[in-house]
């Protein structure tokens, strides 16, 4: 397993190889995280938070997350718990190596129902509580919290799921000043 000291190493490491352009004021999306992100740190759920995830699981039955569309399941999942609290989060995320990703924050945990050794076939709440435990421990999360409402005003826009940070198509929107969300 890849440690939170090796993402920063990792996106430390990126940043420098990029560069950075003279009217950014982030080098890279690598800039950007590091400066902008957190880490997020291993701990149980409460009892209360295990019953909130639960109740917002079940709902996840809908969409059946599916394996390789993270944008799209932490997208689906922030908008089910969206009242309860729960976030939009990008950044990196590393089992064996680090890779651009996006999970749902809640509370300071990551709520990944994306990564998962073998598809499954029953989308019950237990079975995602399951994968979400697993990558707590298995997995290491480095990233940014994105107000849901800019998260689903871009995807809207553009028809499809991608990632947030790493827009290429708009030129790196987050990129280009010390951005605020509103």
């Amino acid at each position: 397993m890849t440690t939170l000291e090796e993402i920063t190493d990792f996106l430390t490491k990126a940043n420098k190889l990029v560069g950075k352009s003279s009217k950014d004021k982030y080098a890279s999306q690598y800039d950007f995280i590091l400066k902008k992100g957190h880490s997020y740190i291993y701990r149980k759920f409460t009892n209360e938070e295990n019953e909130v995830l639960m109740d917002a699981l079940k709902h996840v039955s809908q969409f059946k997350p599916k394996i390789k569309e993270c944008y799209r399941n932490s997208y689906l999942l922030a908008g089910i718990g969206s009242k309860l609290g729960f976030q939009y989060c990008e950044g990196f995320a590393a089992g064996p190596i680090p890779v651009n990703h996006a999970w749902v924050d809640y509370n300071g945990l990551p709520i990944d129902i994306t990564w998962r050794k073998n598809d499954i076939k029953s989308y019950t709440a237990k079975s995602l509580m399951a994968i979400v435990k697993n990558n707590l421990v298995d997995s290491s999360y480095y990233g940014i919290n994105i107000p849901f409402q800019y998260v689903e005003k871009l995807f809207l826009r553009k028809k499809s799921f991608m990632s947030v940070i790493d827009n290429w198509e708009d030129g790196w929107p987050l990129m280009k000043k010390e951005f605020q969300f509103i």
